[in-house]
């Protein structure tokens, strides 16, 4: 996936980016899912892409977690991975994927 992208949805969008940790994250569940499936794999992370990038049209999308930081926000796709993100005024920064019902500990989140 790409470190920044603008969804290029309207003029109004945000630039949309990864933290290190989110990077590392899809990597992990690349393997994760490419191990019994690597075609399956690919597809879920375009998936997750697509989906991580509309945010820079709808970065209220996910409801604030305080549980987890200032200005956390988070959402699901299908249950399987929370996309954890921080907004400001110019972009929408993704910070974590969490996948498959791991706990999600304010720890785990770089701070402001």
């Amino acid at each position: 996936m790409p470190r920044s992208q603008t969804s290029g949805q309207g003029t109004m969008a945000l630039d949309v980016r990864l933290h290190p940790l989110a990077d590392d994250d899809l990597n992990r569940i690349y393997d994760f899912i490419a191990a019994d499936n690597p075609a399956r794999a690919i597809a879920f992370l375009r998936e997750l892409e697509a989906l991580s990038f509309s945010l820079g049209d709808h970065p209220e999308k996910g409801r604030l977690r305080p549980d987890l930081g200032a200005d956390i926000r988070s959402f699901s796709m299908r249950r399987r991975v929370v996309i954890c993100y921080r907004v400001d005024a110019n972009a929408v920064e993704i910070l974590r994927f969490v996948y498959a019902g791991r706990l999600l500990d304010p720890l785990d989140f770089p701070k402001l």
